[in-house]
């Protein structure tokens, strides 16, 4: 039984994930990437980094081209050498933090984590800092990962999603490419709660800056079973993924708590 206090930040279970097996041919094209990365890094913190898992998840996201998957890495290399998202402070995003409107709590079956983001709950109009609250999340979470986990799950709840509380389109358009391009193959699946009318509007504008794999991963929880974007998943039901006891109640799970900055944040910014 996990205590009901707080967001869950510890998988207490074995993973479920089976370890990823090459082909001889894969094997060749890593081994060939590995060799690649005195090279590619400037220094210690970059060469672990550049770990055999993420030279997987590169060269999974260019279908096994070695060259695209160097370029890729160079350009994500540099934008870390830029962005520093690894050294965002929780002293800089906090005020994105207060409200809740992106949440860290709980695990599916296989141990991925969770990320709730509640766009109603939008408090500021500081846009630069809410992308760098979202990936401050996004490297909390990876942090959070078990052994043999690499990719996470995110809930959108669209409930009460409004003009006012809906990010610009321009806002939208720059975190597909920052989480497309730095961020490959980290997204196991996203559930979109509470579709409203003014998301399908949404989604015909950002449509066309999501790239086909990560749309295939989107998928709609709900009563409307008949309306879906082309190229999107289809509905699912919560429970085949998560268990109760790791889902917030609010979306049908049994893990209830009311929402308190203080606490939460000092557990998050600890991870």
């Amino acid at each position: 039984m996990i205590a009901n206090q707080g967001p869950i930040t510890f998988f207490p279970k074995p993973v479920k994930i089976p370890p990823v097996e090459l082909s001889p041919e894969q094997q060749v094209l890593l081994d060939e990437l590995l060799l690649k990365v005195p090279e590619l890094a400037q220094d210690e913190q970059e060469k672990e980094w550049l770990d055999r898992g993420c030279l997987l998840r590169y060269l999974r996201a260019t279908k096994w081209d070695l060259s695209k998957s160097i370029e890729r890495l160079q350009k994500t290399l540099a934008w870390r050498r830029e962005y520093k998202p690894h050294e965002i402070t929780s002293d800089h995003v906090q005020e994105e933090a207060v409200t809740g409107k992106q949440i860290i709590s709980g695990f599916d079956k296989c141990g991925r984590p969770i990320l709730y983001l509640i766009p109603a709950r939008e408090n500021t109009k500081t846009y630069e800092r809410q992308m760098r609250y979202t990936v401050y999340n996004i490297e909390k979470i990876i942090k959070m990962m078990p052994e043999g986990v690499e990719t996470f799950c995110i809930l959108v709840d669209y409930q009460d999603l409004s003009v006012m509380t809906a990010p610009p389109l321009s806002i939208s358009k720059q975190f597909l490419e920052i989480f497309g391009n730095h961020y490959p193959e980290r997204m196991h699946i996203s559930f979109i709660v509470n579709p409203s009318w003014y998301i399908w509007v949404f989604f015909k504008l950002i449509r066309p800056f999501i790239d086909p794999v990560t749309a295939s991963k989107l998928h709609f929880v709900g009563q409307n079973q008949t309306k879906k974007e082309d190229g999107m998943g289809g509905y699912v039901e919560l429970a085949d993924f998560i268990d109760d006891q790791m889902l917030l109640k609010n979306y049908g799970g049994t893990h209830d708590w009311d929402w308190d900055f203080e606490y939460y944040w000092n557990k998050i910014k600890h991870l």
